[in-house]
């Protein structure tokens, strides 16, 4: 499914926003922690979109990687996915805000469920 220029920008935007919060995470906690908070979202990532046999590989991969963290790191990983989530979300809520108001200046007829 293609996406339509808004929702591309969206897309951009949370891109952007999370590459900041890996530069935040960098400078607050070391490479070390964010290069372990990228491995465990990229397994996640892959463990939500896979859809081969490899899932019970990438869950085994991931209860191991997250059984070895120190509660503080779990605590950073924690935060670090937390803080992403409400990122997503402000940015979402920023591309949806506008858009009854384009849809009425352009006198198009409400969008369902508005």
């Amino acid at each position: 499914m293609a996406q339509d220029g808004k929702d591309s920008r969206l897309g951009q935007e949370i891109q952007f926003l999370g590459r900041l919060l890996g530069d935040v995470i960098r400078a607050a906690n070391g490479e070390t922690i964010f290069n372990r908070i990228e491995h465990i979202r990229t397994l996640a990532v892959a463990l939500r979109r896979d859809g081969s046999d490899d899932i019970a590989a990438l869950k085994t991969q991931l209860d191991s990687e997250l059984d070895g963290l120190s509660i503080e790191q779990k605590l950073s990983v924690v935060r670090a996915f937390s803080h992403f989530s409400l990122l997503a979300n402000i940015a979402e809520d920023r591309h949806q805000n506008p858009r009854p108001r384009e849809h009425r200046l352009s006198g198009t007829p409400p969008q369902m469920g508005s």
